[in-house]
């Protein structure tokens, strides 16, 4: 009886402990601590604020209030002090920026309908908030990372047409969010498909990280920015960047792993920056860097192993970060267009990963030595010269024609008796015979990279 009568205490103290408590406070700047006991700080749950609160009293929630999960600051007024300026959710107001520690117990919060700025790295890693956020029509600015790595907020989330200023990363790692809307009267900002832009949709800013389905860009966008998809690995099919993408900033498609079909490069790309494709392991086919970009950064496309065919670097190409091709286990030839090879000096492990002794380098015809000798490409041992780099319709020196259509490769005016043969990059034979026709056809199998011979002469196809 005596065991049952602790248990049955017991028990009801546990209750009383987790149970629900809530206050309303009338608060005057800096005093929030007064106006609460030691007691209700430890066991406050629920808490209404009203009057005026500064940085001091966020202090007191964030660091002193371990069952705080609720506030209410609706009403309430935000007073300056120190660095904070007036109505600003103060920098850090529930992060410890210092110890990196957050709160992670807050599950929803009402902001004061005067907010006027949300500080940097506001409520970062507060990952216990659920649910919608409303962020205030009053809002003008909202600093980088306010809510990174808020992965428990869900759906979709509203930015007012008051917001003209937008920090880098506000929510990244915002693993639940679905769609980023902007009131269409913003003059800054813009959304179309639950994608966040500059107005003009010139500038993709951020993808929401928990979007699934195909991705389809807008032709408008000429940048896309850091982070921008990073982590969105729910996206799914193929990719393909609009042809008026100049450039693909920090991260952009970072760790993107649910794409699972092909990758299209515009032409009007001219820098791929560091990490661009980093983790996107689903893509698959040829890896073809269009002809305008000059500079691939760092880890550009480290762990792609999806890709099986061919990469193709453009003789525009300048620069090639370390780790850029690192890890595509999957390459089966690489088609440098460059006489002569990059200098790769200053960057390592560009091809890490890469089984240089199966992988086919293709070279053109008079730089195999440099590439022989060169840091890095050297290591890639099975090197074959090429005339002239083929794409589907060109010429070579002579007059002879190459080209792809209706799944067959057509040789137009080679010289008639000349041998020539067909292989795939595996090596296996498709074709051998000799030149009888103004137009020889062969089918191709498939897709992938093949050799064409023509008598003394070796082009590449890719198809």
């Amino acid at each position: 009886m005596k065991k049952q009568s602790i248990l049955f205490l017991c028990l009801t103290l546990s209750t009383i402990l987790s149970a629900q408590v809530s206050k309303t406070v009338n608060c005057t700047a800096g005093a929030l601590s007064s106006l609460l006991s030691s007691t209700e700080k430890s066991t406050i749950t629920d808490l209404t604020l009203t009057g005026t609160i500064d940085a001091r009293d966020f202090v007191i929630m964030r660091d002193n209030m371990p069952k705080l999960a609720n506030i209410d600051m609706g009403t309430a007024t935000i007073a300056a002090y120190q660095n904070n300026l007036d109505n600003q959710i103060p920098a850090g107001a529930f992060c410890d920026t210092v110890n990196k520690v957050s709160d992670t117990i807050i599950t929803s919060i009402v902001m004061p309908t005067s907010t006027t700025s949300i500080g940097y790295r506001a409520f970062e890693r507060c990952t216990g908030l659920s649910g919608t956020l409303v962020i205030p029509n009053s809002v003008t600015t909202i600093r980088s990372q306010a809510f990174y790595e808020c992965t428990g907020l869900t759906g979709t989330i509203t930015i007012p047409n008051s917001v003209n200023i937008i920090g880098d990363y506000i929510f990244q790692f915002c693993t639940g969010l679905t769609s980023i809307l902007v009131d269409s009267k913003n003059p800054n900002f813009s959304s179309d498909n639950g994608i966040l832009y500059n107005k003009e949709k010139t500038i993709l800013i951020k993808c929401p990280e928990g979007k699934s389905g195909t991705l389809t860009i807008p032709n408008s966008v000429m940048i896309i920015g850091n982070l921008a998809f990073c982590n969105c690995t729910k996206l799914t099919g193929d990719l393909t960047i609009p042809n008026a993408v100049t450039s693909i900033r920090y991260a952009g498609f970072y760790n993107c792993n649910g794409f699972t079909g092909t990758l299209t490069i515009p032409n009007s790309l001219t820098s791929i920056g560091e990490s661009a494709f980093s983790g996107c392991s689903g893509f698959n086919g040829n890896l073809t860097i269009s002809n305008s970009v000059t500079t691939i950064g760092r880890n550009a496309f480290f762990g792609c192993s999806g890709f099986t065919g061919d990469l193709t670097i453009p003789n525009a190409v300048t620069n090639i970060g370390s780790g850029a091709f690192c890890n595509l286990t999957g390459l089966t030839s690489i088609t440098a267009q460059a006489v002569k090879p990059v200098d790769l000096s200053n960057s390592a492990y560009v091809f890490a990963g890469i089984d240089t002794s199966t992988c086919v380098l293709y070279v053109l015809k008079g730089s195999k030595t440099a590439y022989q000798n060169a840091n890095q490409w050297k290591y890639l041992t099975n090197i074959v010269e090429y005339d002239l780099p083929t794409d589907n319709n060109d010429i070579t020196s002579d007059g002879t024609s190459l080209y792809v259509a209706d799944s067959q490769l057509h040789i137009k005016n080679a010289t008639l008796g000349e041998t020539v043969s067909i292989t795939a990059v595996s090596g296996m034979p498709v074709y051998s015979g000799i030149i009888t026709t103004d137009v020889l056809s062969v089918s191709l199998p498939m897709s992938g990279v093949y050799i064409v011979t023509i008598g003394n002469k070796s082009l590449k196809v890719v198809y």
